[in-house]
């Protein structure tokens, strides 16, 4: 049996046994991001994140783990137009911000 070794795992300080093979990757791994990272990057509440993510299907997850949607860094700008034309349609009809 042949165990391969990643690059990461032996920059630790590991050394792989004589005769074991030293795994190379070629691809970077992609930076993906979380609805909770995107709200705390933007400052606004989670669950208006959600309701946009939830509600623009032009917003897509890059990726799943599990039930977990992880995008790309640029849902962060697409998230911030959408969330600034909600507030701005919410300011232009009269409803004021405090709710009075």
């Amino acid at each position: 049996m042949v165990f391969m070794w990643t690059a990461a795992f032996l920059q630790r300080g590991t050394m792989a046994p004589p005769g074991w093979k030293v795994m190379q990757t070629t691809r970077s791994t992609p930076n993906l991001i979380t609805p909770g990272v995107i709200a705390r990057e933007l400052g606004e509440p989670l669950h208006r994140v959600l309701n946009v993510l939830r509600t623009r299907p032009y917003i897509r997850p890059a990726a799943r783990a599990g039930t977990l949607r992880l995008f790309p860094c640029g849902a962060i700008a697409m998230v911030r137009h959408e969330l600034n034309a909600i507030d701005a349609r919410r300011n232009r009809s009269g409803v004021d911000q405090d709710g009075l």
